[in-house]
């Protein structure tokens, strides 16, 4: 297995990356996980939040964050009960949206270990067009704990196996 920080020849220089969040109307994400994502330490960054039925208070707390931070962008989605949103139609408006070409789609639930965690990501872009790559929960006591690290797991090798024969 090749891990972040091994010698591989680069390919090709990433220009930019739009890293794509889905969040509900979670003020504690804005508080906790977004400024992990806004301290990478990655020149070219844009971090795109799509907020799907959030409310207004979380509406106004993302248009003052833009004037703090310039790569950060949001789009607000109103659902309505004829049409229900998925995540997958959120996720693409968060691709339309995007600046960048290279584009990594993380959840809420996450955060990066380390300001270094894009620049590590990066380095998959460097060397392919499709970059999966696995997001383990903390490790924490707990029969529950263990079972839904499994469950993670167990969907994250579904998905790398489907990936490998291009379904």
């Amino acid at each position: 297995a090749k891990y972040c920080g091994s010698k591989l020849p680069v390919v090709r220089k990433v220009d930019g990356i739009s890293v794509i969040v889905i969040v509900g109307d979670d003020l504690q994400w804005f508080e906790t996980g977004m400024p992990h994502f806004l301290a990478q330490k990655v020149v070219e960054m844009e971090l795109v939040v799509i907020e799907v039925d959030t409310s207004p208070d979380f509406s106004d707390v993302m248009k003052d964050a833009k004037r703090h931070f310039p790569n950060l962008t949001s789009v607000r989605i109103e659902t309505d009960p004829r049409f229900p949103l998925n995540n997958k139609t959120a996720f693409n408006v968060g691709i339309k949206t995007a600046r960048y070409e290279n584009i990594i789609r993380t959840t809420a639930d996450t955060r990066p270990a380390s300001t270094k965690w894009l620049e590590c990501m990066a380095q998959g872009f460097e060397r392919g067009e499709v970059l999966i790559a696995y997001a383990g929960l903390e490790r924490k006591g707990g029969f529950a704990n263990g079972v839904m690290r499994s469950q993670r797991l167990a969907e994250s090798v579904r998905y790398l196996s489907a990936a490998i024969k291009g379904k």
